[in-house]
């Protein structure tokens, strides 16, 4: 019982003894390490001195030494599953390997983060079968975490603005407003057939289709924001879309206030008998 990251920090422990073990009797060169470990390369490249893991203390101990036997050692990051040939064979016996484990598990020490790791997937899992189906978010973005990736550099508007649209509960658009001031009419402003919803306003309302196209924007755009820029082109249209409505609003009153002045002329006494 261990993480997967634990399983590919062993497997760069073995590799690079057999390295020096080799290096004993041939040294020198230029040795290329290639990993599809991201967590753990991504760890390891923060440098000897801020590794908080023992094994991986370890692991930075048996890379200097290899270095001293050798020109260059370099670690490079390869996507797996992608049809690399030494990449997919590693997968092969590391499958035939679980499957051996998995028969004596007793006889194998178990990590504490393999512990945690175990018992996060368990209660993730319980909890998404708690989950009711046909919400939101869940339709937009499934039931994964949506990280973005310059978040920091984001202001506190922009961020809730996203967690907002991606929940469907946006001041602006869907049926948020309404509810808030007490309507109980939830059709599209824009298109007056299908009920208002975030959803329904980033892919299907046909009133709002050039919008989005101009903009390059929709739900499936809304799940995958990572950049600012992304996140700026969903809420421009949020903002444009408003100011559409808020146009046909105020056509629609101005229309009003010109039948209104009309009547007015027309019920006045000089009209009256100048018709007359």
């Amino acid at each position: 019982m261990s993480s997967l990251s634990d399983a590919e920090l062993v497997a760069l422990h073995l590799g690079i003894d057999q390295l020096i073990d080799k290096s004993k009797s041939n040294p020198g060169g230029r040795i290329l390490i290639a990993s599809d470990s991201f967590s753990n390369l991504s760890a390891l490249a923060r440098g000897p001195l801020k590794q908080a893991n023992d094994s991986r203390k370890d692991l930075w101990r048996k890379i200097m030494d290899l270095s001293r036997k050798s020109d260059e050692v370099i670690f490079m990051f390869v996507y797996g599953h992608t049809g690399i040939a030494k990449n997919e064979m590693v997968d092969m016996v590391a499958a035939d390997t679980l499957r051996i484990v998995k028969t004596r598990q007793d006889d194998l020490p178990v990590s504490i983060s393999g512990i945690k790791s175990l018992v996060q997937q368990h209660r993730r899992t319980e909890w998404l079968l708690t989950m009711p189906d046909g919400r939101h978010r869940q339709r937009i973005c499934g039931t994964k975490k949506t990280l973005l990736a310059e978040r920091d550099s984001w202001d506190r508007r922009e961020q809730s603005e996203i967690a907002r649209l991606r929940c469907g509960e946006h001041p602006e658009i869907g049926p948020y407003p309404r509810r808030i001031r007490g309507e109980k009419d939830n059709t599209c402003r824009w298109c007056g057939q299908d009920p208002e919803t975030v959803y329904h306003c980033l892919n299907d309302c046909h009133r709002l289709r050039d919008l989005r196209r101009r903009l390059d924007v929709n739900t499936e755009r809304l799940a995958k924001v990572r950049s600012r820029s992304e996140a700026h082109k969903i809420l421009r249209f949020v903002e444009e879309a408003v100011q559409l409505i808020t146009k046909k609003f105020d056509e629609k009153r101005n229309r009003v206030r010109k039948i209104d002045a009309v009547s007015d002329e027309v019920g006045s006494p000089g009209i009256k008998r100048a018709r007359v």
